[in-house]
């Protein structure tokens, strides 16, 4: 039995058709979901220098900040000019609410 492979860049089904109301396209689908968990990742404007140490740490006390109350914060690596978090929101919070996007 010979496996069907779809080739990397292409779908047999138009993405759009994964996409439900209330979500929104960029280059990808970003689905949200009530009770998701999701990582999420930013980067720094182009024209903006690195982070600095002091910059780095400030960053994760920010993160921590709102633990426990908008989101649930599983995890984060705070890089030079990049950021990577695992949050969940609290129910009284929605994604686009913690990311203003």
């Amino acid at each position: 039995m010979k496996s069907r492979q779809t080739p990397v860049g292409q779908v047999s089904v138009p993405a759009s058709s994964f996409v439900p109301p209330g979500n929104y396209r960029r280059k990808l689908p970003h689905l949200r979901r009530e009770g998701a968990t999701y990582f999420l990742t930013w980067r720094l404007n182009q024209q903006q220098a690195d982070l600095l140490p002091e910059e780095r740490s400030l960053v994760v006390e920010v993160l921590k900040h709102f633990d426990g109350q908008r989101y649930t914060l599983y995890g984060w690596v705070v890089m030079n000019d990049h950021i990577h978090v695992m949050v969940r929101p609290c129910e009284a919070f929605s994604l686009t609410q913690l990311t203003y996007s």
